[in-house]
C-alpha cells in the first residue's frame, strides 16, 4: 500500500461508460501506476449535465464496468452517482468522497477535452478544494490557453508527477505519454455493423453486451 504520511492515495475516473471500452480500462490503469494510488474508482454517470441521456441503464453500465475490471484489483466500481438522484454533478461526487475518506487524498482522472471544458462545469472552482488533477492526454492534443488560464486560477500545474500531492489538494499533472484512443462511439457503431470487437471491448463485456443484446438498433 503506498501512503503518503498519512494519506490514502485515492483516485476517480468518471464517466458514461456506454460501453465501456479498453481505453477506458488501459486509462485506469495507467493512472493508478503513474500516480501509485492506492485505489481507483470508476464512476458511472447517472443523470448527465451537458450531453445526451445514456444508451443503456446505469445498471447494466455498471455491471460492464465490473466485469471489465475483474482481475485489477486497484480498480473498483462506485455506484455512488446511480444511488443519487438529480443530474451527476462531479462537485457533488467528490465531496461525498472526500466526506468518506477523511485521510484521503483524492486524484480526478480526466482527459484533455474535459480539462479545457472545466471552466464549464458546475462549481468548478470548488472542484479544486476536494482534488488534484491528471490529464491525460493523447497525441496532438493541447490546452485551450482561455480554459488553461481559468483552471491556474485555482489549479497549480506540476511539471513532475511526484509533485502533485506536494499539497492536500489543487494540483495538476498534465501525461503526455497515454494514446490509447477508443470512443464509445466507435464502439457502438463497430457493435451495431457486426465489426470484430477484440481491439476494442474486454471479450466477457463483448459476451454480455451480445447475450443482452444491447446497442444493437440504430441508436
Amino acid at each position: 500500500m503506498v501512503i503518503l504520511g498519512n494519506e490514502f492515495r485515492l483516485g476517480v475516473l468518471g464517466g458514461m461508460f456506454d460501453p465501456v471500452h479498453k481505453g477506458h480500462v488501459e486509462a485506469a490503469i495507467h493512472a493508478s501506476r503513474l500516480l501509485q494510488l492506492d485505489k481507483l474508482k470508476l464512476v458511472p454517470c447517472h443523470v448527465p449535465n451537458h450531453r445526451s441521456e445514456p444508451f443503456v441503464s446505469g445498471l447494466q453500465r455498471q455491471q460492464m464496468l465490473e466485469i471489465a475490471i475483474a482481475g485489477h484489483k486497484v480498480l473498483e466500481v462506485d455506484s455512488i452517482e446511480l444511488d443519487r438522484v438529480g443530474v451527476s454533478y462531479m462537485v457533488d461526487t467528490l465531496a461525498e468522497l472526500v466526506a468518506a475518506n477523511t485521510s484521503a487524498s483524492l486524484v480526478l482522472v480526466i482527459g484533455m477535452d474535459s480539462f479545457n471544458s472545466l471552466p464549464k462545469w458546475h462549481k468548478f472552482e470548488e472542484i479544486s478544494q476536494l482534488c488534484h488533477l491528471l490529464v491525460l492526454s493523447r497525441a496532438g492534443e493541447e490546452t485551450v490557453s482561455t480554459s488553461k488560464s481559468e483552471v491556474d486560477t485555482y489549479w497549480q500545474g506540476k511539471d513532475n508527477v511526484n509533485e502533485i500531492f506536494a499539497n492536500s489538494s489543487g494540483n495538476y499533472f498534465i501525461e503526455r505519454d497515454f494514446n490509447f484512443d477508443i470512443s464509445s462511439t466507435a464502439v457502438r457503431d463497430a457493435i451495431r455493423n457486426k465489426n470484430k470487437l477484440s481491439a476494442l471491448l474486454d471479450d466477457d463485456v463483448a459476451t454480455f453486451i451480445s447475450d443482452q443484446h444491447l446497442y444493437s438498433t440504430n441508436q
